[in-house]
């Protein structure tokens, strides 16, 4: 079934932005690889308008629960700083993540959002690990050169599958999300969940068979920001889409059975910022 876009209102990139690459040779150049200062930036850029036009367009994917169909809005990609020509996916820390999503007036999400997404969206692309020997598992898996490196691979691994960048696409990113685990032990973890084999919908790191597996200012290359529409859309008797009545937030976080959670929040699921 089809389902209208939605435009996200983010500021106008302007002409002399930074493009990807610039970004990317201005971090390198002042030696910021990770931390407090790449965070900033990274959310200087963001607040800008510095991203892709194609960015900011939202797009439906439906969630199932019983004999209920769920309409939730995404972005089409994670998170990236640039034009649609020169563009750079940028791994943060969660609460950058956060920041982000409540000045564009969106959410992060939950698991189940993630793995619905792959199901739904035909472009679907398979992880790519910067493995060793040639890029070790260490400090840095990290550093903001692989950034571009990652996102080449990306680019190259579209336009072999016919691809469309710009359109919705899952599989290359473990996507940052929260779960009610996370607001137990008081956000002192990363949440991640996601990146897929090419043909499969089972995420390659499952968040909760590796919960405690990062700090919460941890950001690796193969990390991806994922941001939703806070509005919950439901497919009525006559199929058309009509608002939930809850956000995501109220909607996870409601008692009754509901698709957006396996589990219970107790308590809010954002990220503390």
């Amino acid at each position: 079934m089809s389902h209208p876009t939605m435009r996200l209102e983010v500021r106008s990139r302007k002409s002399g932005y930074m493009t990807g690459g610039e970004l990317v040779a201005y971090l390198v150049s002042r030696g910021v690889n990770f931390g407090e200062e790449r965070e900033e930036i990274l959310l200087e850029q963001y607040s800008r308008g510095n991203v892709p036009q194609f960015l900011r367009t939202l797009y439906p994917f439906e969630m199932h629960a019983g004999d209920d169909t769920y309409i939730l809005y995404c972005l089409p990609d994670y998170l990236c700083v640039g034009s649609n020509e020169d563009f750079v996916h940028t791994p943060m820390a969660p609460a950058t993540a956060q920041r982000i999503a409540d000045e564009w007036g969106l959410v992060i999400g939950t698991p189940e959002m993630e793995d619905a997404r792959r199901a739904y969206f035909p472009q679907r692309l398979g992880f790519r690990p910067m493995a060793p020997p040639e890029y070790p598992r260490d400090g840095s898996m990290m550093h903001t050169s692989r950034w571009p490196i990652h996102t080449r691979w990306f680019l190259e691994d579209m336009k072999k599958a016919g691809y469309t960048v710009g359109l919705p696409v899952t599989g290359h990113k473990k996507c940052i999300i929260t779960h009610p685990w996370l607001v137990v032990w008081g956000f002192a973890h990363c949440g991640v969940h996601g990146a897929y084999y090419t043909k499969s919908d089972k995420a390659i790191h499952v968040f909760e068979e590796n919960a405690r597996a990062h700090i919460p200012k941890y950001s690796d290359y193969s990390h991806g920001a994922m941001l939703y529409h806070p509005t919950v859309f439901r497919l009525n008797a006559d199929g058309a889409a009509e608002a939930a009545g809850q956000t995501i937030i109220e909607k996870v976080m409601s008692k009754q059975p509901k698709p957006l959670s396996r589990r219970q929040f107790s308590k809010s699921p954002r990220y503390p910022v």
